[in-house]
């Protein structure tokens, strides 16, 4: 039950203190359990009544503490002229009701321990601050500056957030969130990919001591619904998420981010299709605020948007703190000889480094032997029997695999349309490019790492741990 305090007046100290202190008609007396080796709440000012049971942020000698709110005073318990504010209310309804507030109090003098750790003791963890020392704010540069002066305006603005890669794109999406949460508004957050979530979400952690909740299919039900609860009943400052996210219910919306807006997997593929981003710009409209697009490889209907003026296009041209970019060198292969997929320039390049004591990756985005099964007589290539696409030669495990569907089939020696003999590989994947490379550089070590060899390493590893050997099964 809501007790709203009375208005506090002029109020006159004793004569004896020789001090005479105004305390503005429009505040209210707010006392608060705070952490700390206190035996009673401490009375702060606020300029409108706070409910019971709602969190605060308050100043507390040179710190900045949260606390829980337990009623309203008549008097202050200190010289009104040393009165201090409360900062920010951190909610906008009560976290515990008033049966647990009484006998938190209760606890507290029943036991006598300090007040506030019973309130405490009723919140879990993760909505109370974990003490730690949060990052600041990264200094800006004049085009991450300008692209925050753009993306804070309030109303429906879409924006995209054109960037190579360290230009500090996320740090726009921090210090545009921190300005949204300043304003007492929430933010929402879509990142493409699952594995992606945990890095964010550390990041976020890192800035923010605001509450901040994940929502993806990765987690069980009951960890979705608990999510889901703390993000509609508004005890959730910044909801992180997958494209069903979208779809949060989030009280007083004041930003959406979309990070690596251009990534395929913000579309539903199955039951009800639809993208992510389109619907994230609908209920950016819907609520009038803006919404950031971010992407170093833009989609094309984003960038036409962009370039046709009704999306703002914002560029970061250069690297965060002036880092200088990488060189790149592009190969034309139609002038170099070449040994299954590796140019001689590349080869020289790879030898200079290598003599110079540095180290060398190569990446190679085909895993396997080979990318296709092919005969030499009449072009037949081993196809998949489910989804038409070629299957992948695995020498290490003689066998096509198609890294579709996963289907596999043993490797045929004779071609079933012309039954030739002269069935051979063609193209390079990581196993075949490991395997001349070790022709090649035989006095350096080379290590191959793709799914397949990390499903084996994994694999062997397990083993060890759950099947015993044979003399200690024995």
């Amino acid at each position: 039950m809501l007790f709203p305090p009375p208005k506090i007046g002029r109020r006159i100290i004793p004569e004896s203190n020789q001090l005479t202190s105004l305390i503005p008609a429009d505040l209210y007396y707010i006392q608060v359990a705070v952490p700390g080796p206190f035996q009673s709440a401490l009375t702060y000012c606020h300029d409108r009544p706070v409910s019971p049971g709602i969190r605060v942020k308050v100043p507390l000698g040179s710190r900045k503490v949260v606390g829980i709110v337990t009623g309203h005073s008549e008097q202050a318990n200190v010289e009104p002229g040393k009165l201090k504010p409360i900062e920010t209310v951190l909610d906008s309804r009560p976290l515990l009701p008033e049966d647990i507030l009484q006998l938190s109090t209760w606890m507290s003098r029943y036991y006598l321990h300090e007040f506030s750790s019973a309130f405490m003791l009723a919140l879990p963890a993760a909505v109370l601050p974990s003490g730690k020392k949060l990052e600041q704010a990264l200094e800006l540069n004049l085009e991450q500056q300008a692209a925050l002066e753009q993306v804070s305006r309030e109303g429906f603005h879409p924006f995209l957030l054109e960037g190579i890669t360290g230009s500090g794109k996320t740090e726009v999406y921090l210090q545009a969130i921190e300005h949204c949460l300043k304003r007492g508004k929430r933010a929402l957050v879509l990142v493409p990919e699952i594995g992606l979530t945990p890095q964010t979400v550390s990041r976020f952690q890192r800035r923010f001591a605001d509450t901040i909740v994940v929502l993806h299919s990765d987690l069980s039900d009951k960890q979705r619904t608990e999510a889901w609860l703390t993000a509609t009943l508004g005890q959730a400052a910044i909801v992180i998420g997958t494209r069903s996210a979208i779809l949060t219910p989030l009280d007083n919306l004041g930003l959406i981010v979309i990070d690596e807006e251009h990534d395929i997997s913000f579309k539903q593929q199955d039951t009800l299709r639809y993208q992510a981003r389109d619907v994230a710009l609908k209920r950016a409209q819907n609520l009038q605020i803006p919404i950031i697009l971010g992407s170093a490889t833009p989609s094309l209907e984003t960038l036409n948007n962009a370039i046709s003026g009704r999306f703002g296009h914002l560029l970061l041209t250069s690297r965060a703190q002036g880092q200088s970019l990488p060189n790149i060198e592009c190969i034309d292969m139609r002038k170099q000889t070449q040994q299954h997929g590796l140019s001689e320039r590349l080869l020289h390049r790879t030898r200079e480094h290598l003599q110079n004591g540095n180290q060398v990756l190569l990446f190679l985005n085909r895993r396997g032997y080979a990318p296709s099964w092919f005969c030499q007589s009449c072009g037949w290539i081993a196809d998949c029997v489910f989804c038409d696409a070629h299957l992948t030669y695995h020498r290490s495990q003689n066998a096509n695999i198609c890294h579709h569907c996963g289907h596999r089939e043993a490797v045929k020696h004779q071609c079933p349309n012309c039954h030739s003999q002269t069935l051979t590989a063609m193209g390079s994947g990581t196993e075949r490019a490991e395997e001349s490379l070790s022709q090649l550089f035989t006095d350096v070590p080379i290590i191959r790492f793709d799914r397949d060899i990390a499903s084996f390493k994994l694999s062997q590893s397990l083993q060890g741990w759950l099947v015993p050997d044979a003399a200690n099964a024995q």
